[in-house]
């Protein structure tokens, strides 16, 4: 058996898939990606790296937003779980939460009528549930928001490189006419 010699850099798979997390959509990714590629125009191979990298970082920021999202939705309906049991939002025991204890905080978030009178008899409202989910986590959605400041940072110096190589590159817009010396 031979083995197979690595990948040369223009051989090596640049489309991003790799990176998705399991929840993500491939179709999504790829479109996402090519209408920024499309955007940036990239000419030649590193401004081709730069615009992959910057799809990679917009990618990112996204992913660390809806995580963030869908952390707080979770301890939401733990804490909607303690208003219906408990008639207050307080410190939720994840590990005995059961899948049927989360049903009335998906109704909330589902809008559902039902979960009114529950609300209105414990006088809790949605920003309250809300603010005691926050609280909760706040050491999970601190870490996303510095994940995001991070990317939203590495995004404008990259951009910055990006757009100084695209200046290098591109002829002048506007040729004087040329006078001819004998």
């Amino acid at each position: 058996m031979t083995a197979t010699p690595p990948k040369t850099p223009s051989e090596l798979d640049n489309d991003g898939l790799d990176a998705l997390l399991p929840d993500e959509d491939v179709a999504a990714f790829k479109a996402f990606r090519d209408s920024l590629l499309e955007e940036f125009a990239p000419e030649g191979a590193y401004q081709s790296i730069l615009a992959t990298n910057l799809v990679a970082i917009e990618w990112d920021i996204a992913r660390h937003r809806r995580l963030m999202a869908a952390t707080l939705r979770e301890e939401f309906r733990r804490q909607a779980r303690d208003v219906r049991q408990r008639g207050a939002p307080g410190k939720s025991l994840p590990h005995l939460t059961s899948a049927d204890d989360l049903s009335f905080g998906r109704a909330i978030l589902e809008g559902s009528r039902d979960t009114i009178p529950v609300l209105a008899k414990s006088g809790v409202t949605l920003s309250e549930i809300t603010a005691a989910a926050l609280s909760s986590r706040l050491e999970n959605v601190a870490y996303h928001e510095g994940r995001i400041a991070d990317l939203e940072r590495r995004r404008r110096s990259l951009r910055e490189d990006y757009e100084r190589l695209r200046a290098k590159r591109k002829p002048p817009e506007d040729i004087e006419d040329a006078v001819e010396v004998l």
